[in-house]
């Protein structure tokens, strides 16, 4: 391998390729709007990506010779850079001391990875069957996430602005209702009824009815219902003649990002329409609508396994039609590290793709794999149990070529 052959030459290529990954990601001027509403309800999200992007460089560091505790060291005064331009220099960015820290144990595990590289068929023996297990318990649990959460004893409504009451919208909204309970600006007097009769329900619906102005050219919060400054139940955003909605589901009480609904050309360009929008959500998908006089448009996300991985994406997925590719990147690496681990067992392996597919289906009651899903899943699978003795992570079967 080369990383065997020539780690010197290729320490700064991997150190190089990681840094501009890193300064991708975190040195870019944040665009407001949803993915920045509520960053409190990341944290699971935010520590397991700060700790994946780092890994690379920690790679790097140890092929160019730093042990790893000077990757560490390296990889956290990186990040911390980082977090002091994001807090005084980049607009719309969040500094947090936990990135230092997940940063840094990221660059520490890619170096940990690389220092013991050369015993891996020795560790990794032991280790597959428990990564295998968190794999399977992932996809199985995830489903369970997928589920509309109401948390909060006392609810908002917010009418075209944000928490802290900043006017963005620029049109005008005109009736909001949840449950066909219609709610006004400001406190909710009926949250206890509200919860009840969501959490009771098989279907979750909110509309909201309001005359369109200029486009704002970003995004624009048209309404929102919260439990507090760090609590959103469900809101809608304009996003130039787009409409963008989410509903909370559990994936956000597990500290993980919840995927919104994006539906394109939902308003005029040239505003002054009146527009009905309605947002319709179950445990097996997601419906959002535009009416605008005897005009109709409307997407569907369905609520597949998949859904779950998209709370590891870089940033926040917007799903509806020709938006289905995005959670299966995630899904798919999974996939591969599970045929990695039982790559050797083709039996276990086979019960696994089994249990990952259809568990969290049958038991949270979330939508069946579709077929993209289904071939993705089996690809990645397949993928991996080759090249585990490729890897070095199992000897190879056969004789020798």
């Amino acid at each position: 391998m080369i990383l065997e052959r020539s780690p010197r030459r290729t320490g700064p290529l991997v150190i190089a390729v990681a840094a501009a990954a890193i300064g991708y990601f975190t040195l870019r001027p944040g665009g407001g709007g949803p993915e920045a509403a509520i960053p409190g309800d990341y944290l699971a999200s935010d520590v397991i990506l700060n700790v994946i992007l780092f890994v690379p460089l920690g790679i790097g560091l140890a092929l160019a010779g730093l042990r790893p505790r000077g990757a560490a060291i390296a990889g956290g005064l990186t990040s911390a850079v980082i977090e002091l331009a994001q807090l005084w220099v980049i607009p719309g960015r969040y500094a947090s001391v936990h990135d230092v820290i997940t940063n840094s144990s990221g660059a520490a595990l890619g170096a940990l990875l690389i220092a013991h590289w050369a015993s891996r068929a020795r560790w990794w023996r032991p280790l597959a069957p428990w990564v295998a297990g968190a794999v399977i318990a992932a996809w199985a649990g995830g489903a369970f996430l997928l589920r509309p959460s109401f948390p909060g004893a006392h609810w908002y409504a917010q009418w075209a602005h944000s928490f802290d009451r900043t006017e963005s919208f620029r049109g005008r909204v005109l009736s909001v209702s949840m449950q066909e309970v219609p709610v006004a600006d400001g406190f909710i007097e009926a949250t206890r009824t509200l919860r009840e009769r969501a959490r009771g329900a098989d279907t979750v619906r909110y509309e909201t009815t309001l005359e369109t102005g200029p486009p704002t050219g970003g995004r624009a919060q048209i309404m929102a219902v919260v439990a507090g400054p760090r609590g959103e139940i469900a809101s809608v955003w304009e996003d130039g003649v787009a409409v963008v909605a989410r509903q909370r589901l559990a994936l956000s009480d597990a500290g993980l990002r919840t995927p919104w609904i994006r539906l394109e050309r939902a308003l005029s360009p040239q505003g002054n329409d009146t527009v009905r929008l309605e947002v319709e959500v179950t445990r097996r998908m997601m419906r959002l609508s535009a009416e605008t006089g005897t005009l109709v448009r409307e997407t569907r996300l369905a609520l597949t396994p998949d859904l779950f991985w998209s709370a590891f994406l870089p940033a926040e997925y917007q799903g509806g039609a020709g938006r289905r590719w995005w959670p299966l990147v995630p899904a798919s690496l999974t996939c591969v590290v599970l045929g990695l681990a039982l790559g050797g067992r083709p039996m276990l392996l086979g019960a696994a793709a089994a249990a990952i597919l259809l568990a969290g289906p049958l038991l949270a009651g979330v939508v069946f794999p579709d077929a993209p899903l289904i071939a993705t899943a089996l690809a990645g699978i397949a993928a991996g149990a080759r090249l585990a003795p490729i890897m070095g992570l199992r000897k190879r079967e056969g004789p020798p070529v």
